[in-house]
């Protein structure tokens, strides 16, 4: 078993939709994502999606969170059943939005 620990997201969002890349999370036992954003006047949402073919994703229930302003959040997931996940952030106005997200997992990549 090996543990990962890699940054997914180092972005600024404006009045738009930005995606992590899809990280592998098939072997994985599970994975803890921690974000981290700064916008004093910044409005949005943080949240985790899943997939099983990379293409297609989900958010996965009661993961979304609110952005106003600067703050963080830590996300715990276990009993990973699907083969993909990414960080979607969403801004709602023109205040921008910078965002780092990690990932630790522990398990095997595919």
């Amino acid at each position: 078993m090996r543990d990962y620990d890699k940054i997914i997201m180092n972005t600024t969002v404006t009045n738009e939709t930005k995606y992590s890349d899809g990280f592998p999370v098939e072997d994985m036992n599970g994975y803890a994502i921690q974000a981290a954003w700064v916008g004093a006047l910044a409005n949005g949402q943080i949240k985790i999606e899943a997939s099983i073919d990379n293409n297609t994703f989900f958010e996965l229930p009661d993961s979304a969170v609110t952005i106003s302003g600067t703050g963080d959040q830590m996300w715990n997931v276990t009993g990973v059943f699907y083969k993909w996940m990414r960080m979607a952030v969403v801004s709602s106005d023109a205040n921008p939005i910078a965002v780092g997200v990690r990932i630790y997992a522990k398990g095997a990549l595919p």
